[in-house]
């Protein structure tokens, strides 16, 4: 019970720093909250990971979907607009 406790606390915290405009630090210029988006989502990662392996929980997956939301949204981003480069090239 504590471990999804803390599962789903630290995706509410991903989701805070990473999603929620009042209280965003994620891609707005500031060095530190998106080191600090970033650490957080891979610690909320790890433990989800670990929590879903012991519990085989559907909360566990969805706070490690959560947790990788970041992540998952800049190699989305980079690879967008990697391949929109490629198809326009002359």
């Amino acid at each position: 019970m504590l471990r999804k406790i803390v599962t789903v606390g630290l995706a509410v915290l991903v989701i805070a720093v990473v999603w929620v405009p009042i209280t965003r630090t994620f891609l707005v210029g500031s060095a530190f909250g998106d080191w600090l988006a970033i650490i957080l989502s891979f610690i909320s990662g790890i433990v989800s990971f670990i929590s879903y392996k012991k519990e085989h929980s559907p909360i566990h997956l969805i706070t490690l979907i959560i947790s990788f939301s970041p992540l998952l949204f800049i190699t989305l981003s980079f690879l967008a607009i990697l391949f929109i480069k490629i198809s326009f090239a002359p």
